[in-house]
């Protein structure tokens, strides 16, 4: 009996351990790689895809459309945590921000200048 007490006290302990360091990656590791998203705005449904990549410690992004061409150019993108602050030109010509919040390991939620609602889901 007091094996089994033994076994079953050191599997739960393991099982709670291993619970602990399960956690969803945050910063550049979340967000590194292709995003579809898709953004509400007066004109309509906005669908673009955003790659984010690492070149030693700068990150680098860009925003296509389904095509893969260049759909805006991007100024500066910032990741904090669970967080993505990416700034690019828009189609007439002014600095917007397009804000991104980890949901779960592959969808995101955010807004464009805090106004339009964002959603996105990481390419596969």
């Amino acid at each position: 009996m007091k094996k089994a007490n033994f076994l079953i006290t050191g599997l739960f302990i393991f099982l709670f351990s291993v619970g602990l360091f399960a956690q969803t990656p945050t910063g550049t590791d979340y967000y590194e790689g292709s995003w579809n998203v898709k953004v509400e705005s007066p004109m309509g449904l906005m669908e673009m895809v955003v790659d984010i990549a690492l070149d030693g410690d700068e990150v680098i992004t860009t925003i296509n459309d389904a095509n893969g061409d260049l759909l805006y150019p991007v100024t500066g993108t910032v990741i904090e945590g669970d967080q993505a602050t990416i700034k690019f030109i828009g189609s007439q010509g002014d600095n917007v921000a397009l804000d991104l919040k980890s949901k779960d390991e592959n969808t995101v939620s955010g807004s464009v200048m805090g106004m339009y609602g964002a959603s996105g889901s990481r390419v596969k």
